[in-house]
């Protein structure tokens, strides 16, 4: 956690190179950091580089006919940016990175200067990833739309009810597992 450190843009960009190898990292929080969009297109290299990564472990299971298990595949699971003026255009660039991602769980954005634009592009990314759980965007005072808000709720609602272990290509591939759950 680098939370409320005044590293600012440069120095973010120097520490990523490291962290985007890193598979042992499950959560980073870099709220209060005085990042900004720009720093977007950073996480989503990283948020791209790590999903690369994760679906070649992920093959590598399936070699012999085994279901993939996303869920103990290591890496990123949650990342923490409360507090960064990130704004829409950050949104625009995680959620792209987001699209292909199937192991990040939460994302918290709270005061992170989103409007009812960014809040519509991650409602976008969710009707398609159905691995994010949490999705923080309280104090988002530009988020005006509490229909887009209830949206994104049920959503939400939906990856947590579902228990979804494992998508690829939009198909759930653990339904038989969970029909044969006592």
């Amino acid at each position: 956690s680098l939370k409320g450190s005044v590293m600012g843009q440069k120095a973010f960009n120097e520490i990523f190179p490291t962290i985007r190898k890193s598979l042992n990292i499950t959560h980073l929080d870099f709220s209060q950091c005085k990042l900004s969009d720009e720093s977007c297109s950073v996480i989503g290299s990283l948020l791209r580089s790590q999903t690369l990564e994760r679906h070649t472990q992920t093959w590598k299971h399936t070699l012999r006919y085994n279901d993939p298990d996303f869920v103990s595949v290591s890496g990123l699971k949650r990342i923490t940016l409360n507090g960064n003026p990130i704004g829409d255009e950050g949104c625009e660039v995680i959620t792209t990175a987001m699209q292909d991602d199937y192991w990040i769980r939460a994302l918290d954005l709270q005061q992170c200067d989103i409007s009812d634009e960014g809040a519509k592009m991650f409602l976008v990314m969710l009707e398609d990833n159905a691995s994010i759980s949490v999705l923080d965007l309280r104090l988002n005072p530009k988020i005006k739309d509490d229909k887009l808000l209830e949206k994104i709720d049920n959503c939400l609602d939906r990856n947590k009810q579902n228990d979804i272990e494992c998508f690829t290509n939009g198909e759930l591939l653990q339904e038989s597992k969970k029909a044969s759950k006592p």
